[in-house]
C-alpha cells in the first residue's frame, strides 16, 4: 500500500503535553522496549497493544508470529498509520506518536477501559445525558472518518475507549477501508448488516453497526445477547430486530438498522433533536 508522502508523525517530546525531563529519553525506546506479557492492554486479530514505561501504547505483532503473519500485520499497521495521518488533531481520536514498519504504531496512552467494559461493569445507573453524549461523540467520530473516505468496518463499543474523565475515543483502524480499498475487518454478527460476506463495507454498513452500538450504549447489552450467533444472523436477515419500545433513542436505532439514514450526518441531526440531554 502506497502511503501519502505528506503524512508526518510527531516526535514523542512534541506529542506529549508538558513533558518531564525524563520523558524524551524514555520515549526513545518506543520500539526497543522489550515485550512484557503483564503490560499487554488488549489483543485482537491484527496484533496486541502494550503499555510502555513512558505511558504511551505500542500496537505490535504477536511475539510468536510467523514471518507471513508479521507481513500481514504490517499491511494492517500501514493502513492504520494512513488513517491516523488523515485525522490528525480531530476530536475523539487518539494521537499517533510514531510509526515503524518493523515495530508497529505508538499511540497516545489512555488510562481507562473500552466502553463495552464500562457498560458491563458499572454498578450504578448511568445518566441518560451521558449516554447520549457518548452516542453523539461516536457519531461525530464516524462523520470525520467518512469525510476522509474511510469506512471503519468494525464499529462497536469494544472499539470505543473511555479515559478517566469519560472522554470517548474511536479506535482500531487496522482493518478499515480507505478510498474504497478493502481492509481486513468485518463486523461481528450483532453489528453486521446482512449481506454477502465478500461485499464491500460502506457508509451503510457502518451506520448499521452504529445502530447496534447505540442499542448497546442504551441497554448495556448487545442486540439479542441471549441468542446464539446463528439465530441472530437468521433474524437480522429477516429484518427482525430486538424490541425498541422502552429503549431510549429507539427510533434512531431502528432507522440505522432499516437503512433509513443515508449518512451519519443524518444520524447526528436526529441525535441533536433529542430533548433533555
Amino acid at each position: 500500500m502506497a502511503l501519502p508522502s505528506d503524512l508526518q508523525t510527531n516526535t514523542c517530546a512534541e506529542a506529549c503535553p508538558d513533558p518531564t525531563p525524563s520523558l524524551p529519553e524514555q520515549c526513545q525506546k518506543h520500539f526497543t522496549e522489550p515485550f512484557e506479557r503483564d503490560k499487554v492492554i488488549s489483543g485482537g486479530s491484527t496484533g496486541i497493544v502494550v503499555r510502555l514505561p513512558c505511558g504511551h501504547a505500542r500496537k505490535q505483532s504477536y511475539p510468536d508470529d510467523t514471518p507471513r503473519e508479521r507481513e500481514d500485520r504490517l499491511l494492517d499497521f500501514k493502513r492504520e498509520y494512513e488513517v491516523y495521518g488523515r485525522i490528525v488533531n480531530r476530536p475523539h481520536f487518539l494521537k499517533m506518536i510514531e510509526f515503524s514498519e518493523q515495530g508497529g504504531i505508538i499511540l497516545q496512552g489512555v488510562e481507562g477501559h473500552t466502553l463495552r467494559y464500562y457498560l458491563e461493569n458499572q454498578d450504578t445507573c448511568i445518566p441518560l445525558s451521558k449516554l447520549i453524549g457518548w452516542a453523539r461523540d461516536m457519531a461525530a467520530a464516524l462523520h470525520t472518518l467518512h469525510a476522509f473516505s474511510i469506512i471503519h468496518a468494525d464499529v462497536k463499543p469494544d472499539n470505543m475507549l473511555l479515559d478517566e474523565s469519560h472522554k470517548v475515543y474511536l479506535i482500531d483502524f487496522s482493518g478499515s477501508w480507505i478510498d474504497g480499498k478493502p481492509g481486513s475487518s468485518v463486523e461481528s454478527v450483532r453489528f453486521f448488516l446482512p449481506r454477502d460476506i465478500m461485499s464491500d463495507s460502506t457508509v451503510e454498513t457502518d451506520i448499521f453497526a452504529y445502530g447496534s452500538s447505540l442499542y448497546e450504549i442504551m441497554t448495556s447489552t448487545q442486540p439479542y445477547h441471549d441468542l446464539d450467533d446463528e439465530e441472530v444472523e437468521r433474524l437480522f436477515e429477516q429484518g427482525i430486530f430486538p424490541s425498541l419500545e422502552l429503549v431510549p433513542c429507539g427510533q434512531i436505532i431502528k432507522k440505522c438498522w432499516t437503512g433509513e439514514f443515508r449518512s451519519i450526518k443524518d444520524v447526528q441531526a436526529a441525535l441533536q433533536e433529542i430533548r433533555g440531554s
